[in-house]
């Protein structure tokens, strides 16, 4: 999945293991849209522990593509490529 990346924030935990949020955004899909979806979503994302640093600020407002894993029904962020 595409995206725009509009920021992210990345934070040490109390243990301090260091975490990343990625905050992107993408258009509805047709099937949204037929759904009553207007505009474009929003979406704060966990990145992988492999990924955490891979963010920097001159990536904000440049495309990413997302790629993902599903297993038992949920969706795993495996890769997010800046283009």
């Amino acid at each position: 999945m595409k995206a725009k990346l509009v920021g992210y924030k990345r934070f040490e935990s109390k243990k301090g293991d260091v975490y990343c949020v990625a905050n992107v955004v993408y258009p509805y899909t047709a099937a949204e849209k037929a759904r009553g979806c207007y505009g474009e979503s929003v979406e704060s994302i966990f990145l992988p522990a492999e990924l955490t640093n891979l963010l920097t600020e001159k990536d904000i407002g440049k495309t990413v593509d997302l790629s993902y894993t599903i297993s038992q029904g949920k969706a795993y962020l495996d890769n997010l490529v800046v283009q």
